[in-house]
């Protein structure tokens, strides 16, 4: 990777006010492009890989001509980078104002990504949602949104987005918050809201840590449906995302998390044994891959589903 000390002129994070960024390459197409990425959350991160995997799927069969995409969180932009030379129009998402910097530059030195219309949304996903009735009045957003938020209550890198105490959140804690799905409940339920049914899809990252009937709850209970599994992969927990909240509210079923053994194969792991590793591994500072505690990871395809409520439906 090239340290951000050494960004060309006219992109320098030391004048931009960027922090926690560094240049690594980012495979686009056929080829590596220059990338700023954040340090949080780099472009080598199991959930990161997933998601642009599914997105360069979804590229493949041409889900992407033409249309508008808009993504809910944002980051540093590499996902919209995918897909820059075939879409149309593209808005982001993002509450960070760091990582709407470090969008910015990514956008400074890629001609395709300058060449779309495109708007940058320093804000909240829920907030911004709240906003589309009263600026676009009957307006409906179309096109594909992107989703890859916190499935957490706990974690270093989550805890600023994901408070359930924050107004905008409270109609969505019951029954929700015990899954750590408050604010994907929010954003789901708010997008439907918003979304033309005809000409609109949702690509969004979906945890194992709770059980299926869930995951599928919260999805249908907000308006959706689930059209397509993309990818669905193991993969090794985050060390800095607590995960004893599964133990503590009484909803691990002995299947949600597993550890490799001896001879390559899986096995289930109870979700506080699974949280005691992950403590270890913290306070040592081990490598996410050192670290004993895996679980699925699925990429699902979204449609809204033909009838919507504003209350939503019974989970």
């Amino acid at each position: 990777m090239v340290p951000v000390e050494a960004l060309r002129p006219g992109v320098d994070p030391r004048i931009a006010g960027i922090q926690h960024a560094r240049w690594t390459t980012l495979p686009v197409g056929r080829e590596r492009r220059p990338h700023l990425e954040t340090v949080e959350f780099d472009t080598l991160d199991d959930w990161s890989l997933g998601f642009r995997g599914g997105i360069s799927d979804l590229k493949g069969w041409g889900e992407f001509n033409g249309k508008e995409v808009t993504e809910l969180g944002a980051g540093d932009i590499r996902n919209i980078r995918l897909v820059a030379d075939v879409i149309a129009y593209y808005r982001a998402i993002e509450l960070s104002r760091n990582r709407l910097a470090i969008a910015r530059a990514n956008i400074a030195q890629d001609p395709l990504l300058q060449q779309v219309g495109h708007e940058l949304i320093e804000g909240d996903a829920v907030e911004w949602l709240d906003t589309w009735p009263r600026e676009k009045g009957s307006k409906r957003l179309t096109g594909w949104v992107f989703i890859c938020l916190p499935q957490s209550p706990e974690g270093d890198d989550t805890t600023d987005i994901y408070d359930p105490r924050a107004q905008r959140l409270a109609p969505y804690i019951n029954p929700w918050d015990r899954y750590g799905l408050t604010l994907n409940a929010a954003v789901l339920h708010k997008l439907r809201a918003i979304v033309d049914p005809e000409r609109s899809d949702v690509f969004i990252v979906n945890s194992h840590r709770v059980a299926e009937d869930v995951r599928l709850g919260v999805i249908e209970w907000a308006g959706w449906r689930k059209h397509d599994e993309i990818i669905s992969k193991p993969i090794h927990q985050d060390p800095n995302t607590g995960i004893g909240w599964i133990h503590r509210n009484g909803i691990d079923d002995g299947k949600r998390f597993y550890e490799e053994t001896p001879s390559g194969g899986l096995r289930y792991l109870r979700a506080d044994v699974a949280e005691t590793r992950r403590l270890e591994a913290m306070r040592d500072n081990s490598p996410r891959q050192n670290l004993n505690v895996l679980h699925q990871l699925s990429f699902y395809w979204l449609k809204p589903a033909p009838s919507f409520s504003l209350n939503g439906k019974a989970a």
